[in-house]
């Protein structure tokens, strides 16, 4: 039971701290895609 909790807890901080990341990851890679293909309905 509380390997569980403990397991829960770890995901919660893995994903608190990695979606900053991913959403700073993905901008990077939207405005990449708008400076090679300019005509990408993005």
């Amino acid at each position: 039971m509380c390997s569980i909790v403990l397991l829960q807890s770890t995901m919660l901080m893995l994903q608190t701290l990695c979606k900053p990341f991913l959403t700073i990851l993905n901008s990077c890679l939207m405005s990449m895609l708008r400076t090679l293909n300019p005509h990408l309905p993005l």
